[in-house]
């Protein structure tokens, strides 16, 4: 599963380059200029260039460099959009207006964020906010519908979140239905049977996924995956593979061998389980292993698998 958040929420969490924050330290504890220590970083082969930045920052500008609004790592980098959550959260850390961040922002060099609508608010923080990564989001995504659902628990709350994450510029096209069912109103929140944390917004949600929630909310996995076309998410295929049982498709992706919030994955299903499964069904490797792909789980052709591994074992050459 995507690293960094468990057991629902799954995102992978992205180095951040040490120079940065080596920057920050320097100046806290040297009393060097910020000019004064992109020399010294320029000698010793980083790229460091000043911009508009104080020759002596506050704990106010470091607020205001900050993703997440608190003075800490990480740091916004050159040439990256700001955040709009980064513009209302030091509003409230700071105690200023909005107005007053933007032009503090503007004289540091930081472009304000684009969209940012004329009604925003120190409320839609919860909105902005990317609880996997633990920084603002940055438009227009695609963002993990995780980061859709996150803090959502009903369908009020739902409408919302995805009007303001559109006036701030993201491209979501998910939607309450005109007429929910109570099977929506269970799918559509953070704690959904759907484990949301896996897939972005500009991405298929995998059959395997919708068998698994299925087999919690009662409902056939073509049911669910009708309800979630009226919202706008798409799936990966819109029923079972012909011929293959719903109780099938379940030991199929091993459902049982699962924790409660991981999904099925590639690494999941070595050659050797193919191999057993392919003798079990009657069946040969190649077709378990389309059905694994017509339920959205990419495991790789066996041949190339059988390739890669017979090219690890020794020749007799080579003794």
């Amino acid at each position: 599963m995507p690293d960094g958040v468990a057991p629902r929420a799954a995102v992978r969490r992205i180095p951040r380059r040490p120079h940065r924050d080596a920057d920050q330290r320097l100046l806290k504890r040297s009393g060097l200029s910020v000019p004064a220590v992109c020399r010294r970083l320029r000698a010793h082969g980083f790229h460091a260039e000043a911009g508009r930045s104080p020759d002596h920052p506050t704990a106010e500008t470091l607020v205001l460099l900050n993703l997440d609004a608190d003075g800490k790592p990480p740091w916004l980098e050159p040439g990256r959009a700001t955040p709009p959550g980064l513009v209302l959260g030091a509003a409230e850390e700071l105690g200023l207006e909005r107005t007053d961040v933007l032009a503090k922002l503007a004289a540091l060099g930081i472009a304000a964020p684009e969209p940012f609508p004329a009604d925003a608010t120190t409320d839609d923080l919860w909105v902005l906010h990317d609880e996997a990564f633990g920084e603002f989001l940055i438009p227009p995504g695609p963002l993990y519908y995780g980061n859709v659902f996150s803090g959502v628990e009903d369908l009020d709350d739902l409408r919302f979140k995805t009007d303001r994450l559109r006036a701030y510029g993201f491209d979501t096209a998910v939607t309450v239905p005109r007429r929910p069912t109570q099977l929506d109103r269970e799918m559509l929140r953070e704690s959904s049977p759907v484990n949301w944390w896996y897939t972005k917004t500009n991405q298929a949600v995998p059959f395997s996924h919708i068998i698994l929630a299925a087999r919690e909310l009662g409902p056939t996995p073509t049911t669910i995956a009708k309800r979630l076309h009226a919202c706008n998410i798409p799936t990966s295929h819109h029923g079972l593979p012909k011929g293959l049982s719903f109780r099938e498709a379940l030991r199929l992706i091993r459902a049982d061998a699962l924790d409660g919030g991981e999904v099925p994955e590639a690494e999941h299903f070595p050659l050797e389980y193919l191999v057993k499964t392919a003798l079990r069904r009657r069946t040969g490797i190649r077709h378990i292993v389309s059905l694994l792909n017509d339920l959205g789980i990419p495991a790789p052709d066996p041949a190339l698998t059988i390739r890669a591994a017979l090219a690890r074992v020794p020749r007799p050459d080579q003794f």
